[in-house]
């Protein structure tokens, strides 16, 4: 799948954005498999990763269209990402990049790990989720 494959017919509103973390996550290919035919989607990945991740993602996802772009590569940020793709849901399954994608108006659905845990209250629009079941049952009756 190419970086800028470009999706037609779903509206920017639509779009989720997930890390390479939250793709290879266990039990994560069948529920985005189910979030993709109805949402785009937009994976961030980090620029060191690049070499493994487009097999792994065309191997993992062979059923939905998606676009891939790589932080650090031409100055691209995952904050930047969201602004230009118009992402308006993120999964995440780090603290930190829930707390920046919350910063530009991403609503973030924040894997409820050990290892993400903090004693600082979360903003606003990040909620901690306890697996994919009630990420996509969120998504779908469009709380998110």
């Amino acid at each position: 799948m190419k970086v800028d494959s470009v999706l037609s017919g779903i509206s920017p509103k639509g779009t989720v954005g997930v890390g390479i973390d939250v793709v290879l996550a266990p039990g994560a290919r069948k529920e985005i498999t189910k979030l993709g035919k109805i949402r785009d989607i937009v994976i961030v990945v980090p620029f060191a990763v690049r070499s493994p991740v487009e097999a792994r993602c065309k191997h993992r996802l062979p059923q939905i269209p998606y676009r891939i772009y790589y932080e650090n590569e031409e100055e691209v940020s995952l904050m930047e990402v969201c602004i230009r793709e118009k992402i308006s849901i993120s999964v995440a399954c780090w603290l930190h990049e829930a707390i920046s994608l919350s910063r530009v108006g991403v609503t973030v659905l924040l894997f409820n790990t050990a290892y993400n845990q903090s004693e600082l209250s979360l903003p606003w629009n990040v909620t901690r989720m306890h697996g994919w079941d009630k990420i996509l049952e969120n998504i779908l009756l469009e709380k998110y």
